[in-house]
């Protein structure tokens, strides 16, 4: 029954947008009425929904759920929540979850690279473009 759960909520994901308040509520049915835990995968699709729609709050909510699940956190899920914080807005939040993330691969390097030019905006580049524009 979990793969077909995993299934769904990557269907889900792929969809863009993607309807992460029917993911949500589709979760807690799962948890609530089936009483299962859920996997890895499925947090996972649910993390990237999360991402895709910039929702911190339950972006947080998903990643408190690996815990209940008793699902160790591992560098891919660090990665992702990493861009959560920041597609949401919350770089403080993002640069000590950083502090956990291991650096020796250079896959890892290059995807905290791309997250970073993605969704934090350097102030001296904004005014370039700025000054760019006007011009």
């Amino acid at each position: 029954m979990k793969v077909v759960f995993d299934e769904i909520f990557c269907v889900i994901t792929e969809k863009q947008p993607n309807d992460l308040r029917f993911a949500l509520a589709l979760f807690q049915a799962i948890k609530d009425e089936f009483g299962l835990n859920s996997s890895r995968k499925s947090l996972d699709f649910l993390l990237t929904s999360c991402v895709n729609a910039k929702d911190l709050q339950n972006s947080l909510l998903i990643w408190s759920e690996y815990q209940v699940a008793s699902l160790r956190f591992n560098v891919l899920t660090f990665l992702r929540m990493y861009q959560a914080l920041l597609a949401s807005g919350d770089p403080k939040s993002a640069k000590s979850l950083l502090t956990k993330i291991p650096m020796d691969d250079s896959h890892v390097r290059c995807i905290i690279k791309a997250c970073q030019e993605t969704y934090v905006q350097p102030s001296s580049l904004t005014k370039t473009k700025k000054a760019e524009c006007e011009e």
